[in-house]
């Protein structure tokens, strides 16, 4: 049976599909039917708010939507389809009229629905609907997703984001080719793959959601048939219906072990195909624009890390096992891979001996692997005659067999002497020496295409993931480090007498090593909880170190320190490293200077307020350290410091945290170039804006000039994974936006340093920004730090249910919250979003800007102008709470306060709310001189939000609903099995919330 009810041979536009589809759906009775300019009808559930005639988006989600109605007619009948359908309505002329009429409205239609029903039924309909409005949030994502990266990726196009952007900007502005490709040379992006709870999805879903996109992306093919369309159509209906009865959160919290998992299948499925061909594309652009080049650095510019199954700061399920098994899995997935690669290639590469010949490197190679494959007491088989046939498929063979001999060892349980065992590789460079012999050889022998079109992109894929695919960072908070550190002073029997400082230096230089190998847990003088961190602490760098030998020297090379607050933080960090032996002295002949070896890299973490602004004298300090110097030797005289986002925000509020976050990398990047050291830093950042998140070119643009000279690395988290990782395309626009920002900041700070006088303009700039501060953050410390009535206005009027929500392995709190800074920052941002009052990404910055203008009207605003219009910081700043603006909603968030006991407190804390948010509008406005998101570039985004508000807005309406009460009977009957059936719709209605807004933390 088919989808349509009159089918046709003809081919059909998205359009016409949908509005056939749209006739077999149920009219509303009860609400006006009259056609719309396009010819609409009101009152269906697939109806999108843009009317664009033509807009392929908006096809393809009224299309996505009129499918899910008629499944849910189907399978859950029309009287439910017109519940959800009038809700919707309702919530479209709620956001009209924007008052209170219109939420009392909606609230009449969710208890009339719900009247005469028990308690169960009352459940069970709401959780329908929260599905129902969760599902087309999901399917016009995809949608989106799908449109994004087909208006990248279109032929004959540039994307103005893309590589090829970024190369033709550099020739247009006549750079030097020399010039650019030692910029390209210096840069080393990595992203980062975290830990952190914020990814609402199920795998499962993400599969459905990759099918969906491919799907989508067939029916658009310029070639399909009407007959591949039916049956195109046939599988996204049936792809929406399995959706309609699958568990979209997970049943249980995940293990460690499932995000491994998670992690390995972006690696595997979108990361692997996608990294390879961003440096292909990069190669072709600079080839293609400057035909004189010849060739590249053969380094990488983009590389991959993760925090899963290193990341211990406040989760004590990660462990020494978890870290070894997130460790040899990642390293047999790439081997894996490579395999395949090679068992693919190998048929395209059919070369006969006696019309090519090999160059008597090749051919001594794959004698000495016949030899090696004897002493493995491997079979030979005919190898010999393949040799003398078809010697580079055989070289080829041979490389995926020493492979898979490779991955199937356990490096774990290897020591030393299995490196040197026949037949394996001990490193990616002897895989890499191999494709060097064959690519030599037939380029000797003229065959250079097949080199070009079949070995490069492999060649390159090695150099990119070696046998560790991506370096997993050990993350642990710095008092556990300094506490372990004060153990093996302790068990060396330093003079406590002495300051710290010295004590660490000297010991850290020493030539003896503290042994912590066979230490006795109780025999360390701390508590049974200090004791474990201790002990886990030492077990994870000795696990690092093995990986360091056995698999390769990339697979864990920072250990980042949250909370960084003191240098003793770096000395303690370097002592522990000694004990297990990544730091370490080498022997020297009399009179030569001493030597040290050191195999992984210190990332201080700073971010508080506080921390932030302390973070230069930190780092002076420590670069004046002769332990630290010595380390720094090691490393290349290269420094990483990681910058956080989050803590910032929940400390200073939104304008004052970023601005500390830009003071503190020009200042730090001063402290750097004086010492002599390299400096790179690492952003964490988010997925939305309360987090750092927000547009990436935006993002890096607005950075201090020069600190992006060596690269970044980014964390890549949660929601921001799901929406961009999920599928090659999206993945490539992704990678490829970021290098395009990187290259671009670099090339524009060197053309402004040249054009002079930046210097002087840039210090008008910082002290404004610097006055904005001091006003953003009083205002934001008046609500948040020192209101005595806010934190229980926090706790009830936002949604703590948000913990039921089974995100991730880490708690979500670090201790009983009793003020802002006892909450983690992903739950506050997150809680923030769900109530739709969003306060992370504005609050405040009205005041400051207002207070400023107040003092000087006319000159003052004239300032802010212009230097909006020049400084890519204070623009970024009100750009970004532009789109955070777009997505509050204030008469939603009025709603949440029915959840609050003290109303008069409530509404007042509101009632201050309200008014900052329209301060902030107003002055946004008089700066930019235009609405909100009315700049061409954000068309698609002011599209999306329009798009899904009619479907969201109604899962927070429903999601009060159901708060309020499963608050009151957990006071009323705390044990009643209901509680648990609450759980789940409520669990929905976040993630349906959250998937709308395209944020959870």
């Amino acid at each position: 049976m088919g989808i349509l009810d009159n089918p046709t041979t003809a081919f059909l536009s998205q359009r016409d599909l949908y509005l056939r589809i749209r006739r077999q759906l149920p009219i509303l009775d009860n609400l006006a039917v009259a056609p719309t300019a396009d010819g609409e009808v009101s009152g269906n559930f697939e109806k999108a708010v843009p009317t664009k005639t033509g807009d392929a988006l908006t096809d393809d989600v009224r299309l996505l939507g009129a499918l899910l109605g008629l499944i849910i007619c189907e399978h859950e009948g029309e009287d439910f389809y017109r519940f959800i359908e009038t809700l919707r309505q309702s919530s479209k002329e709620a956001r009209r009229q924007s008052g209170q009429i219109g939420v009392e409205r909606i609230h009449r239609i969710i208890e009339d629905e719900l009247l005469g029903k028990d308690d169960l039924s009352q459940r069970a309909q709401l959780h329908k609907a929260v599905a129902a409005f969760r599902l087309f949030l999901l399917l016009a994502g995809i949608a989106e997703e799908y449109h994004q990266s087909e208006k990248f990726n279109t032929a004959n196009q540039e994307p103005s984001q893309g590589i090829l952007a970024a190369i033709r900007k550099a020739k247009d502005a006549q750079l030097p080719l020399s010039h650019l490709q030692d910029t390209i040379a210096r840069l080393d992006a990595r992203l980062v793959i975290t830990a952190h709870p914020t990814k609402i999805l199920r795998q499962t879903i993400l599969h459905h959601q990759k099918d969906i996109f491919y799907i989508l992306q067939a029916m658009h093919a310029p070639s399909v048939s009407p007959f591949q369309q039916q049956q195109l159509l046939m599988q996204l209906s049936e792809k929406i219906e399995v959706l309609w009865a699958t568990q979209f959160s997970r049943w249980t919290k995940p293990e460690p072990s499932e995000e491994i998992s998670r992690v390995l299948s972006y690696l595997t499925h979108t990361l692997y195909k996608t990294l390879p061909s961003v440096h292909q594309k990069l190669h072709q652009a600079i080839h293609f624009y400057y035909p004189e080049s010849d060739s590249l650095s053969a380094e990488p510019v983009m590389t991959l890390g993760s925090w899963v199954g290193g990341d211990m700061d406040g989760n004590p399920f990660v462990n020494p096992e978890v870290f070894s098994d997130a460790l040899l899995r990642q390293h047999r997935a790439i081997l894996g891979r490579y395999v395949d690669d090679l068992r693919g290639t190998l048929n395209q590469i059919s070369h006969a001996w006696h019309r090519v010949g090999v160059n008597e490197a090749l051919r001594t190679s794959i004698l000495n692997d016949l030899e090696g494959l004897r002493l493995a007491r491997l079979e030979v088989r005919n190898y010999p005659e393949q040799m003398e046939r078809e010697p580079y498929r055989l070289k080829l063979n041979l490389m995926a067999l020493r492979l898979e001999r490779t991955l199937n060892r356990n490096v774990f349980l290897s020591s030393d002497q299995d490196l040197s065992a026949p037949f394996i590789y001990p490193s990616s460079q002897a895989l890499l020496a191999d494709f060097d012999l064959v690519c030599q050889s037939l380029t000797e022998k003229g065959y250079h295409r097949s080199v070009q079109v079949r070995l490069d992109k492999l060649r390159q894929t090695v150099r990119i993931f070696g046998f560790h695919f991506a370096s997993i960072d050990l993350r642990e908070e710095s008092s556990h480090i300094n506490r372990t550190a004060q153990a093996i002073l302790t068990a060396a029997r330093v003079d406590p007498a002495l300051p710290m400082e010295t004590a660490l230096t000297a010991e850290i230089l020493s030539p003896k090593v503290v042994n912590t190998q066979h230490w006795e847990s109780e025999a360390l003088p701390y508590s049974p909880q200090e004791r474990q961190y201790i002990q886990r602490l030492l077990g994870m760098l000795n696990t690092a170190n093995k990986a360091r030998r056995f698999i390769s020297p990339n697979a864990c090379q920072n250990l980042v320190l949250t909370m960084a607050s003191s240098p003793l933080d770096l000395y303690s960090a370097l002592l522990v490293m000694k004990t297990q032996g990544l730091f370490y002295p080498v022997l020297t002949a009399p009179g030569e200077a001493e030597r040290y070896e050191s195999h992984m890299d210190i990332v201080p973490l700073f971010e508080t307020i506080p921390d932030l602004q302390n973070a230069v004298g930190i780092m002076r300090a420590v670069f004046a350290n002769p332990a630290y110097r010595a380390h720094l030797a090691c490393r290349g005289n290269r420094q990483m410091i990681m910058v956080g986002y989050s803590d910032s925000n929940k400390d200073g509020g939104y304008f004052t945290s970023n601005w500390s976050i830009y003071k503190a990398q020009q200042a730090l990047w001063a402290v750097a170039e004086e010492a002599g050291v390299e400096l790179r830093f690492f952003h964490g950042r988010g997925g939305n804006l309360g987090r750092g998140g927000g547009p990436a070119q935006r993002a890096i643009q607005a950075l201090p000039p020069h600190t992006v000279r060596y690269g970044q690395d980014l964390t890549e988290q949660g929601e921001v994974l799901s929406r961009f990782y999920n599928v090659p395309e999206t993945a490539q626009a992704r990678c490829e936006s970021l290098l395009n920002a990187i290259i671009q900041k670099n090339i524009d700070t060197e053309d402004r340093a040249a054009a002079g006088n930046a210097s002087t303009q840039a210090s008008r700039w910082e002290a404004l920004a610097e006055q904005l501060s001091g006003y953003a953050r009083s205002k934001y410390n008046s609500l948040v730090h020192e209101n005595p009535h806010f934190i229980e206005y926090f706790e009830q009027v936002t949604p703590k249910e948000v913990e039921l929500v089974k995100i991730g392995s880490r708690p979500s709190h670090r201790r009983n919250i009793q003020s802002v800074s006892d909450l983690r920052a992903i739950p506050w941002v997150f809680r923030w979003f769900q109530s739709r009052q969003i306060i992370p990404g504005w609050y405040g910055l009205g005041t400051a800007l207002s207070r400023f203008v107040a003092e000087n009207p006319a000159e003052n605003t004239a300032v802010l102008q212009q230097t909006y219009q020049q400084w890519h910081f204070l623009k970024s700043i009100l750009e970004n709470s532009e789109i955070i603006l777009r997505q509050t909603d204030l008469s939603i968030a009025r709603y949440y306060c029915s959840l609050a006991q003290d109303q008069p407190n409530t509404l007042a804390i509101l009632a201050d709310i309200e008014a900052e948010y329209d301060l902030t509008l107003r002055m946004i406005r008089e700066i930019s001189g235009r609405p909100l998101l009315s700049e061409p570039e954000s068309q698609f985004l002011k599209r999306s939000i329009e798009l899904k508000e009619p479907y969201l807005d109604p899962l927070n309406y429903i999601q009060v609903r159901l708060l309020s009460k499963y608050r009151q009977l957990g006071v009323d009957e705390p044990n009643s099995p209901m509680l648990e059936a609450y759980h789940r719709v409520i669990v929905s209605s976040i993630e349906g919330v959250a998937t709308g807004l395209g944020t959870s933390g």
